[in-house]
């Protein structure tokens, strides 16, 4: 914009071109140094907040060193998946885990009612001496070391402890019906995400393809308009109208590839990958 801005008032002093084209496109190159400028303080602000989040310092200079569709091509998505993923994901697995758990105390409070039996043995010598004297050799026989030894069984049998036990085995029961029970809608939500995940990852590849079709068709007619007014076959209105066309397909197709982006993303979560 700011090449056809000169271009433009060199063929204005030539006569070539109303004064009108000058003002009308230095306004428009107004406009775009202060969205410019806007995107420059709005993308300090979103590193301000990602150094926040990364716990990184504030004054520390960082670089977004790869663009959308660099982000867009490590992003595999070989095959998509639509079988039950849930097994994949960490939520399945916590859920899964306290079922088994549960299991485990239910076993352990039926264990309590049957009975229990302790064995024990004990062996140990001391001595009983006036001295200080436990390293040395050729001691009487009152300075030896005297030798016992203890074993026994012990019987435990649970009469009656207040229904207790059965109290905490209907109580664990409960709670593995429920961890069943959400494990099982777990699944029902975990598949309905995966095919939401796919169905929007496949419109999405279709609106990035739409919108890449539209840039390139803007950017041959803002090529072509350009090189019309050169000519002085076009008007700087046009070259202006091509330059917003342009500029809005750009931004569409950003929006199309970022849109791809959480779209994958999306799937990822749904399947329980990891992000390559």
């Amino acid at each position: 914009m700011e090449k056809n801005a000169s271009n433009i008032k060199e063929v204005n002093k030539e006569g070539f071109a109303e004064k009108l084209d000058v003002q009308r496109i230095s306004l428009a190159l107004s406009n775009l140094k202060v969205q410019k400028e806007k995107l420059v303080n709005a993308v300090q602000v979103l590193k301000n907040v990602l150094k926040m989040q990364l716990g990184i310092d504030m004054n520390t200079d960082i670089q977004i060193s790869e663009g959308l569709e660099q982000i867009n091509e490590q992003l595999l998505m070989a095959d998509l998946e639509s079988n039950n993923p849930a097994k994949n994901r960490i939520e399945y697995k916590l859920i899964n885990q306290s079922i088994t758990l549960g299991n485990l105390d239910k076993q352990r409070y039926k264990m309590a009612y049957l009975p229990r039996l302790v064995g024990f043995y004990q062996y140990n010598f001391n001595t009983q001496r006036p001295e200080f004297n436990f390293f040395q050799s050729n001691l009487t026989i009152n300075n030896s070391w005297i030798k016992s030894s203890l074993f026994g069984f012990q019987l435990q049998m649970n009469l009656f402890n207040g229904f207790s036990d059965a109290s905490k085995i209907k109580e664990t029961s409960l709670k593995i019906n429920k961890a069943k029970l959400d494990l099982q809608n777990f699944e029902n939500a975990s598949n309905m995400q995966l095919k939401n995940a796919v169905n929007t990852y496949q419109t999405q590849l279709k609106q990035a393809e739409i919108q890449k079709e539209n840039l390139d068709l803007a950017n041959q007619i803002y090529t072509t308009s350009n090189l019309k007014f050169k000519e002085g076959v076009g008007s700087s209105i046009e070259v202006m109208q091509a330059e917003t066309e342009l500029k809005t397909a750009q931004n569409n197709y950003l929006g199309a590839i970022y849109d791809l982006i959480i779209s994958k993303l999306d799937y990822y979560q749904a399947t329980g990958k990891n992000i390559k």
